[in-house]
């Protein structure tokens, strides 16, 4: 039966492994090695796909802090124009009069108008009379 034996050392040139276990020993690193470069080429395959997620998360970080920067300044505007919008309203009353008050202020003037015509037309009567 094959097998070392310190009693029965090899000589050189002898071996007492099986040439078939020898093919089939050749045949599973062969087929290992081969997995190994397949799992090395995922390998690379996977980190150029984490860069690119890497690099796709931090632009979309970027678009998301450029987006609240932008809704941060609009609210700002908002809140401003809010403010802005009740003294815009009290100077619109304050130079667009009441109706009430300019009918009033049209009977003043007709009563005035009126009063000035009474008024002219004495004159003329005294005009008149004083140049006969």
């Amino acid at each position: 039966s094959s097998g070392i034996n310190a009693e029965w050392p090899l000589r050189p040139g002898e071996c007492d492994v099986d040439p078939k276990d020898v093919d089939q020993m050749s045949d599973q690193i062969n087929a290992d090695q081969r997995k190994l470069a397949d799992i090395t080429t995922n390998k690379t395959s996977l980190e150029q796909e984490v860069r690119g997620l890497l690099k796709t998360i931090s632009a979309e970080k970027f678009a998301k802090q450029k987006t609240e920067q932008a809704i941060k300044s609009y609210m700002k505007q908002q809140s401003g124009l809010q403010k802005e919008i009740p003294l815009l309203e009290e100077q619109l009353r304050a130079i667009v009069p009441d109706e009430t008050k300019i009918s009033e202020i049209k009977k003043t003037i007709l009563g005035h108008q009126t009063k000035l015509d009474e008024v002219s037309l004495k004159k003329e009567k005294s005009t008149d009379s004083t140049l006969r």
